[in-house]
């Protein structure tokens, strides 16, 4: 990696970081795409850094806010994932590669179309939705977790939904997404397939990570609500359009 390529990179790594501690979401799709479009490391050992930033992104960002995490809401919302990455991983191995793609479209222009709509009606619901609804959301996340290493968008859709504070919501979905990160770096690790090449992409950006979730800590943005769902479900888009075209760009090429 050269000097202006891990300047580029680690500028991705700050700004994902950085709202990934106000949304509660985001860390991997601005590295990931970094990563892809400066060309700097495989995206299997790119995500197995952005597992190792965002255990330190969740630890930066949740330090003094573990109380406004809600412990049912995640428990139930972690009782769906779990299951639903073995669901996807076994999936992804019985797809062929081209309904993999054509599903892998269909997801991302799914989220885009949810995106839009909740930006253009970004009022939550008048009530809490059933618990069950959110083990159901984590399942669905977790399948989608499985197969395309995207397990955020049906959670952030559901938790945004929700007649809640934003601060409950963002350390909610923190602790989710932080612990899916430590299971998945702990199962690749037993696996032996943590590489030289994550561990020195992931440890190289941990004081950038740090310092920017500290930034968001000390220096919050003064934004409405509505403002902070506004920009969750433009990073829906932006995370949708990014799903399908991780699809279609290497096909194309």
């Amino acid at each position: 990696m050269d000097v202006l390529s891990l300047v580029l990179f680690l500028l991705a790594v700050a700004i994902g970081s950085y709202f990934q501690a106000l949304t509660g979401f985001a860390l991997g799709i601005f590295i990931l795409g970094g990563a892809i479009a400066l060309q700097v490391s495989t995206v299997s050992s790119t995500a197995t850094a952005i597992n190792i930033m965002a255990m330190f992104n969740v630890a930066v960002a949740l330090r003094g806010s573990w109380r406004s995490v809600n412990g049912p809401m995640l428990l139930r919302t972690l009782s769906g994932v779990v299951p639903g990455i073995f669901v996807g991983l076994w999936l992804l191995n019985r797809l062929s590669e081209r309904n993999s793609v054509l599903l892998q479209v269909f997801l991302g222009l799914l989220i885009v179309a949810g995106g839009i709509m909740l930006f253009v009606r970004p009022e939550p619901r008048s009530s809490r939705s059933h618990s069950i609804s959110f083990a159901a959301a984590g399942l669905v996340g977790g399948v989608l977790g499985g197969l395309f290493a995207v397990p955020g968008p049906p959670v952030v859709y559901h938790y945004y939904r929700q007649p809640l504070a934003i601060e409950g919501l963002r350390t909610t979905l923190l602790a989710i997404f932080g612990t899916v990160a430590a299971c998945r770096f702990l199962l690749v690790s037993v696996q032996g397939q943590v590489t030289s090449d994550a561990l020195r992409m992931g440890l190289l950006s941990v004081p950038v990570v740090s310092l920017a979730t500290w930034l968001y800590v000390r220096y919050p943005p003064a934004i409405s609500d509505l403002a902070a769902r506004r920009s969750a479900f433009v990073l829906l888009v932006v995370t949708g359009v990014f799903i399908a075209a991780m699809a279609v760009l290497p096909a194309s090429s």
